[in-house]
């Protein structure tokens, strides 16, 4: 995670802080773990273009609608579930990830931003896949996150159902994706 994430994040936040004073861009797009933006994210939204996350898994943010990415659990927004996330969200960022945690804010420090991650990782953040698969968050509103998926599929059914493929492991009905 460090390697990966989070020791990047200087060299790539100063790369898009020079992109962004030669091009001016209207909008900056990045991919869902692009971490070098995390220190732009912290300053006041009508001081830079609007952040698009784009990203193949469905979006993972720390809300206390859902446990921590990764584990497998379905989100739960009952008092209990909300207990469950609460107490999940904090052992995986103050006992796993105390380390990589404390790195990212001392990073963040060095830019001259707070130490204070972003509740919401982008200004807009569209996922692909199905609609089965959204996260939903009530910190997330529903302005900034979209589903990218096949226009002909039902989106949120009722009752989700795993989809189907054909021999071969491939979805042959499958169109562009569309941000809905």
């Amino acid at each position: 995670m460090q390697t990966i994430f989070v020791r990047p994040v200087r060299d790539q936040f100063r790369a898009i802080e020079a992109l962004s004073e030669e091009l001016a861009p209207d909008a900056i797009l990045i991919e869902g773990a692009f971490a070098g933006v995390v220190p732009l994210l912290l300053d006041d939204p009508a001081s830079r273009p609007p952040i698009v996350g784009v990203g193949v898994i469905p979006l993972v943010q720390l809300s206390v609608d859902t446990a921590p990415g990764g584990l497998g659990l379905a989100p739960r927004s009952d008092a209990l579930g909300r207990l469950r996330n609460r107490v999940l969200n904090a052992f995986v960022t103050k006992v796993v990830f105390r380390k990589t945690q404390a790195l990212a804010q001392q990073i963040v420090r060095d830019l001259g931003r707070p130490a204070s991650m972003p509740s919401c990782s982008t200004s807009r953040a569209c996922a692909t896949g199905t609609c089965s698969c959204r996260r939903p968050s009530s910190s997330t509103p529903a302005a900034t996150s979209a589903r990218m998926s096949d226009s002909r599929a039902p989106c949120c059914p009722a009752r989700p159902r795993r989809p189907s493929c054909p021999s071969g492991g491939t979805n042959s009905t499958a169109t562009a994706p569309s941000c809905t």
